[in-house]
């Protein structure tokens, strides 16, 4: 009977070893667990702060070229206008070569009617 006493508690002695070693890896396990996630939270976290810094980027980009795109539009419709205005003005000296013309023609045909007549 004290055998099995002896026994029984050995075996509820290797029982506990063993139950208290299942409870250490599975502690040593859930600090490698833990320490896994805070790594691929970190990992995430910076992944996160670079597509952001890559998004701002992007956007300041964005903003200076419709600054740009304004420019340009505002300096197009500025040469517009200056061409309209060229426009103008060569079709003003063109009326006024023509018509200066014409006269230079007709006095020439007054100086020849002069001419015969005398």
């Amino acid at each position: 009977c004290l055998e099995g006493t002896g026994l029984a508690g050995r075996a509820a002695s290797v029982l506990r070893e063993a139950l208290e070693a299942r409870l250490r890896k599975q502690s040593e396990h859930e600090v490698d667990f833990r320490a896994q996630a805070a790594q691929e939270r970190g990992d995430l976290e910076r992944r996160l702060d670079q597509a952001i810094a890559r998004a701002e980027a992007a956007e300041a980009r964005a903003l200076a070229a419709e600054a740009d795109l304004l420019t340009a539009q505002a300096d197009i419709e500025r040469l517009s206008a200056n061409v309209k205005s060229w426009e103008s003005e060569v079709a003003a000296a063109s009326e006024a070569k023509h018509t200066a013309e014409a006269r230079a023609s007709a006095r020439d045909a007054l100086v020849k009617e002069l001419q015969a007549s005398n």
